[in-house]
């Protein structure tokens, strides 16, 4: 008579191949602690963004929370989970157009370039982490 562990070879009985009690419970916590934390970074990363959209926020400061979410970005080598590229965009989008930074306004005011400098690197920062094309050699 064939098991399916005879499918396998060398393996007498498939529950050979199961994970230890103790290991799966160490699993399961590591799950459990790395979704507390990716719920910790996805709140941060929100009000990072909600603070930065708030009209009366100063460029210098968007400049800093722009380069603060770019910093969580590349360190996680993702974006928070739930927020995706295009959030960003329309996001961004919508602040530069309250603030006027529209056609070729970034060009001639500084206030406008440097808003308009810290969201181009924030998206290069987002696409050099999301890029599959680059295979780098290790």
């Amino acid at each position: 008579m064939v098991t399916v562990g005879d499918a396998i070879m060398g393996i007498e009985n498939i529950k050979e191949l199961a994970d230890s009690p103790e290991l799966m419970e160490k699993k399961r916590q590591w799950r459990e602690k790395e979704t507390a934390r990716q719920e910790k970074i996805y709140q941060d990363f929100r009000g990072w963004f909600s603070e930065f959209a708030q009209e009366g926020t100063d460029v210098d400061r968007r400049v800093e929370l722009l380069g603060k979410m770019q910093e969580v970005t590349l360190q996680e080598k993702m974006l928070p989970i739930n927020i995706n590229k295009q959030d960003v965009v329309k996001g961004v989008r919508a602040v530069k157009f309250n603030e006027g930074c529209i056609k070729d306004k970034p060009k001639k005011d500084p206030t406008c370039k440097k808003l308009e400098k810290a969201y181009q690197k924030f998206l290069a920062a987002i696409d050099k982490v999301y890029d599959q094309a680059i295979v780098k050699a290790r």
